[in-house]
């Protein structure tokens, strides 16, 4: 429900249009005194723990599973049925997600894997750079930096699978680190149960972090379920330095999908996909969403004013980078993946960033995914921006901060949709309808831009 809004989900709303309504990520003014901000404070809860809508998460379960240590989040949407997020200090990352006993994110058969291989599963968050960097002629992995004063040059380990071999670096440079745990429990800024990570690279552990990036960052982490069952995670980078740094982020979710890939479709409030060249690094150019850029295209379909692309699984692969979105009221942005004939719907809400990232490959044989990326630019974008400036590349100030948030949902569809239309098309009807009827909220932080911190 939105902050400061007394609107009521009436008794006539159904299940999945309350989901929705809540998903909507809001960003409240940039004031407050512990360097931790909001992006969707759950007002219908209270600290209490008493419940006006839907069931707060149960609190907080600390263990170790398979050597590594665990936080888990266990609560219930509000129809009753148990959700269950499990996270690590181990990249900082949630690396299990179940509804009802069902695993929505793919799950290695020991957890221990996911400290060795980010291609493991689970959802690892890739920060400092996202996606990919090409090595060199020198055969180094290098981004560069033009703060209009002088050009700055990182080099980034190549921590890839393959071995440092491989022809890039790939997802950032914090995964393979174990964060600080600094909060847990009841988080009164999220107004829910939660757990937030920090990485600090002005510690002498984080030194090879350090290295990578163009400043003194401090990244934070912080996962929770609202009061129905939605996955919420909230990515903050704090300037602690004295010079500027571009920051990407990227959430990177192997999602479970069963049944048939033909029947699963991807709608996407995109206008276009970034070109990319024979190794798949995008090249800065922009092109339109149609039969030839995408495979599986199948139409667009117009929602409440917003282009949506539709787009069949199939026997198709993807790797594409899709910017120039159709954004809501409020400034989120809402992707849906369905499989009308299961009745399954995930979606994801993400605010404050600009691109997404859909990867669904035919070469994995031991179970059938999708990778659902929030973004804030395309694969190698520091590098890309220095000489195409449109491609969209987060700047931090020292002194100031950036905040970026996303939320994950999951619902079955069979028993609220009727045969005459899309269910994914009334999915998204019904809730974009709700988010334009709703108060436009507006909190001055805007994708690149800078966020003051102020000091306690």
């Amino acid at each position: 429900m939105l902050k400061g809004n007394n609107m009521k989900i009436k008794n006539g709303i159904t299940f999945f249009v309350m989901m929705m309504l809540l998903n909507i990520i809001i960003i409240p003014e940039q004031t407050y005194a512990d360097n931790t901000q909001c992006l969707s404070p759950q007002s219908n809860t209270t600290k209490e723990g008493i419940v006006l809508s839907g069931t707060l998460a149960e609190g907080i379960i600390e263990t170790v599973i398979d050597g590594v240590k665990v936080y888990i989040i266990r609560g219930t949407d509000n129809l009753g049925n148990p959700v269950e997020v499990k996270t690590t200090p181990f990249g900082g990352q949630a690396f299990s997600w179940t509804h009802n006993g069902k695993a929505l994110l793919h799950e290695p058969p020991k957890v221990s894997e996911i400290t060795k291989n980010i291609f493991a599963g689970g959802m690892p968050v890739a920060a400092g750079f996202s996606n990919r960097v090409p090595k060199n002629a020198d055969g180094k992995a290098v981004i560069s930096w033009n703060d209009g004063q002088k050009v700055r040059d990182v080099e980034v380990q190549v921590r890839h699978p393959w071995g440092p071999g491989a022809p890039f670096a790939i997802h950032g440079s914090t995964w393979f680190e174990t964060w600080d745990v600094i909060k847990t429990g009841y988080l009164e800024e999220y107004g829910a149960q939660g757990i937030t990570y920090e990485l600090d690279s002005r510690l002498e552990k984080y030194a090879d972090v350090r290295k990578e990036l163009f400043s003194d960052l401090i990244f934070r982490l912080t996962y929770y379920l609202d009061a129905n069952g939605l996955l919420c995670s909230v990515f903050e980078c704090e300037n602690a330095g004295k010079e500027e740094a571009p920051v990407q982020i990227t959430w990177h979710p192997w999602l479970n999908l069963p049944g048939n890939r033909e029947d699963w479709e991807l709608w996407l409030p995109f206008n276009s996909v970034w070109a990319v060249d024979g190794n798949k690094y995008p090249t800065g150019e922009r092109l339109p969403i149609n039969a030839d850029t995408v495979n599986g295209f199948m139409q667009k379909t117009n929602i409440h004013g917003r282009d949506y692309a539709v787009i069949q699984l199939g026997k198709n692969e993807f790797d594409h980078f899709f910017t120039d979105a159709n954004k809501s009221l409020d400034g989120s942005v809402m992707i849906g993946l369905f499989n009308p004939k299961l009745g399954i719907h995930f979606w994801v809400t993400q605010e404050q960033l600009s691109d997404f990232v859909f990867y669904s490959d035919l070469k994995t044989p031991n179970f059938f995914f999708a990778c659902m990326e929030p973004a804030n630019g395309p694969a190698n974008a520091i590098n890309l921006h220095g000489t195409i400036p449109s491609v969209p590349v987060d700047v931090v100030k020292p002194g100031k901060a950036i905040r970026k948030g996303i939320a994950f949902g999951y619902v079955g569809m069979s028993k609220i949709y009727t045969a005459t239309t899309s269910p994914a098309q009334q999915a998204l009807d019904r809730t974009l309808s709700i988010i334009d009827g709703a108060p436009a909220a507006r909190s001055g932080l805007q994708t690149g831009t800078d966020t003051t911190i102020t000091a306690a």
